[in-house]
């Protein structure tokens, strides 16, 4: 049985708590169990219990068994001097002392904890499904759901954000070239977001920009620092002379290449690099300070305009990188990629670098009035009738999917919380094998439904 198990079913009450006795013969009676603790010290703090006849006011250590107390070494640790109450499953005997060398009253929860939950954990862990939860997430209140998925999101945000601060601590607070490094990165998207920063790195936007009105210099410094112009691939006399201006311009501003590559083996035609590079190229054009993107004004004229590529990528057409002298556009979806992911991120670390909390919370509520994004992880939720109501929520998806079921941290995440303590009773009827003959492996307690009779309902 897992230590995380026994705290949550102590968190939800979700055990037998009559007739609680302390192993020297004490009762104890539960006024509050304390509010979960995460961080160091011990599990639940500010609880309220009747020890006796005396009311005592502290914190709440759980353990497997007894002896985790002096394993963890909390014996020695003064900070565990406030616990008044050690609950454990499998209790030794044994006194347990604080640091200060008082005892600590212990009691034990060994068949005490309720089947069902116990079924629905193991059913839980065990499950193959993506999302273990998936036959009953969609009966958590609607509520629920929505607050966590905006908690997420506002995590996602806040993520996002101090990653960007890190990078521009080391650009020495450089919000233009971190603008110019973040908007590349996310249109290069999931497949060449490191080749795309690595190229706005290599040519950083203020070299870029005096060259912008001469488009055939533009092309040799992008081509040659994405390493287009290595070997001797190429040797037609107009290429010569485009990595003899690159080797010029290198040589001049100091210029390094990319370190990496593009991968253009798993993209759409429209999605390719080298057309991304055309349309980054086109936006750097078209608006002559990306900082002013992260602006109310900034974002609403980047949602209106049209932003494309124009006729001028002749030599990406004789290299063969692209078939005709098109326009290529940047749609409404890379649009929104890169406002949700680059541009609100900006203006959340631009507003907390300043200390201007109305740009922060304006971020978020640019993000709760955008339209929720259509991927595989949302279309994945959308098949159990979970579906995000706006942008934020769909960035709460994401980490929801990331961080909570593909790694089965269902104790932890508020509907597999709520699944767990009002919902388990449903996976008693249909148990898989393995999670009862797991549940009869683990289970410390007797595996026997006469337990069943003496509990308190939830």
């Amino acid at each position: 049985m897992k230590e995380e198990l026994i705290q949550f079913a102590w968190k939800a009450l979700a055990f037998n708590f009559r007739n609680l006795r302390t192993s020297s013969d004490e009762k104890v009676e539960i006024i509050f169990q304390g509010f979960h603790n995460n961080d160091a010290g011990p599990d639940f703090s500010n609880a309220r219990l009747m020890i006796g006849n005396l009311e005592w006011l502290g914190a709440v250590e759980i353990h497997v068994s007894t002896g985790d107390w002096y394993l963890h070494g909390h014996h020695k640790d003064p900070a565990y001097n406030s616990v008044v109450l050690h609950v454990v499953l499998h209790p030794s005997g044994d006194p347990v002392y604080r640091q200060d060398g008082t005892i600590i009253p212990e009691i034990s929860l060994d068949g005490r904890i309720q089947l069902d939950l116990a079924n629905c954990y193991f059913g839980l862990q065990l499950s193959e499904n993506k999302v273990p939860c998936g036959k009953s997430l969609g009966k958590v209140n609607p509520l629920v759901l929505g607050a966590w998925l905006d908690r997420l999101g506002c995590t996602r945000l806040q993520k996002k954000a101090t990653d960007m601060g890190e990078r521009s601590a080391r650009l020495n607070q450089d919000w233009e070239q971190l603008a110019w490094e973040e908007i590349a990165a996310a249109l290069g998207g999931k497949t060449n977001c490191d080749a795309f920063r690595g190229l706005a790195q290599a040519i950083p936007v203020s070299i870029l920009r005096k060259y912008l009105p001469n488009h055939k210099q533009v092309e040799a410094l992008l081509m040659g620092a994405s390493g287009m112009f290595s070997g001797n691939a190429f040797k037609s006399e107009e290429i010569f002379e485009m990595k003899n201006e690159w080797d010029f311009l290198r040589i001049k501003h100091s210029l390094n290449l990319s370190v990496f590559p593009f991968r253009n083996g798993k993209t759409r035609p429209a999605s390719s690099p080298w057309v991304r590079m055309a349309q980054l190229i086109a936006l750097v054009q078209q608006f002559r300070s990306l900082v002013y993107l992260i602006s109310d004004e900034g974002i609403n004229e980047f949602r209106k305009r049209e932003i494309s590529s124009g006729k001028d990528w002749k030599s990406l057409v004789r290299f063969g990188y692209l078939k005709d002298e098109s326009v290529f556009q940047i749609g409404e979806e890379m649009k929104s990629h890169i406002l949700i992911n680059c541009l609100l991120p900006l203006k959340f670390l631009f507003g907390q670098a300043y200390g201007h909390n109305e740009v922060c919370n304006r971020a978020r509520e640019i993000l709760e009035t955008s339209a929720p994004e259509n991927n595989r992880i949302t279309r994945m939720y959308g098949t159990l009738n979970v579906k995000p109501a706006n942008a934020l929520q769909s960035q709460g998806m994401i980490v929801l999917h990331q961080q909570y079921c593909s790694l089965k941290n269902c104790l932890t995440c508020s509907p597999g919380y709520h699944i767990l303590k009002y919902h388990s009773a449903e996976w008693k009827s249909t148990p898989s094998s393995s999670s009862e003959q797991a549940l009869k492996e683990e289970s410390p307690w007797t595996y026997s439904t006469k337990i069943i009779s003496s509990f308190m309902p939830l």
